[in-house]
């Protein structure tokens, strides 16, 4: 066995062994190739250090069909201190997600959480509106002890004619938004909101937007109820009611199921009570 003092080799590659790998140099890239310069290998190592912001998933991909680059990527300004991510060693089941199980001496450590269905968020129902469309136009029902917390009309193509629109359920027509609260000739853009401050009721309620066309042969809108579970029974135990400071807050006691399959489009807006918020840039997690 034989140490050579050498600084370099003339050539573009240096094979280790007959049959091994060789490191070679692409343009200034090094790169860990088969004996045959036909393939990558694998390079093993107790800790991979990477100088850049970037770390580059899949960096030979063809950027065409199922062939694409994946880049996990650090911020490059406001950071203040260094950062620790640890993975949670267990295995997820469906439906479960990523959140911070704890947080100190800036290390982030990760859990899988259950994210619980409808009664724990507030959670928002899309429904369309033209001025073809009939009166009256089902919405969604309403889970018993649930309530609206905001109705929204999105104008995305100014009405013409003189058409109204009511939000309500049969018989209370305006129940939770007037016609005189919003106006469907307005500009495109224009966003009425209505807070109807009513508390829930203890039965299903099946919404209904009450539209009169008034002639117009023109525009489109989107009527949007936001809403949440209310509990019920659960006095003594923090409960907040409506117009308390902290009522958003308070623990939800009841399991309704949100929206029937008759909804035109669900999201979630809110997850409570847990809120965790994982900031890559200047900050820590909170």
């Amino acid at each position: 066995m034989v140490f050579q003092d050498l600084l370099g080799t003339l050539f573009s590659k240096f094979q280790i062994e007959i049959g091994g790998p060789q490191i070679k140099n692409n343009a200034g890239v090094i790169e860990v190739r088969n004996a045959a310069d036909s393939a990558y290998v694998a390079l093993s190592a107790l800790l991979h250090k990477t100088y850049g912001d970037d770390f580059e998933l899949n960096s030979g991909a063809t950027s065409s069909g199922s062939s694409w680059k994946f880049t996990v990527r650090r911020p490059s300004t406001g950071m203040t201190h260094d950062l620790t991510l640890v993975y949670p060693s267990g295995d997820p089941t469906p439906g479960q997600a990523l959140t911070v199980a704890t947080f100190a001496g800036n290390v982030i450590t990760l859990q899988w959480t259950t994210i619980a269905a409808g009664t724990d968020k507030v959670v928002t129902d899309t429904t369309s509106l033209a001025f073809g469309t009939a009166s009256p136009a089902a919405m969604f029902t309403l889970p018993a002890n649930a309530a609206v917390e905001k109705v929204r009309v999105l104008i995305d193509t100014a009405f013409n004619g003189t058409p109204t629109a009511s939000v309500g359920i049969a018989g209370t027509t305006s129940k939770y938004m007037a016609s005189t609260q919003v106006d469907l000739t307005a500009a495109a853009t224009t966003v009425f909101e209505v807070t109807p401050g009513l508390a829930s009721v203890g039965t299903t309620e099946a919404l209904i937007i009450t539209y009169a066309a008034g002639g117009a042969s023109a525009g489109a809108a989107r009527v949007e109820i936001q809403g949440f579970a209310e509990r019920r029974g659960c006095h003594g135990s923090g409960q907040r009611k409506r117009g308390d400071s902290d009522y958003r807050q308070r623990t939800l006691c009841v399991a309704a199921n949100w929206w029937t399959a008759g909804r035109s489009q669900l999201s979630v807006a809110l997850q409570r009570p847990a809120h965790v918020r994982l900031r890559w840039a200047a900050g820590d997690v909170q």
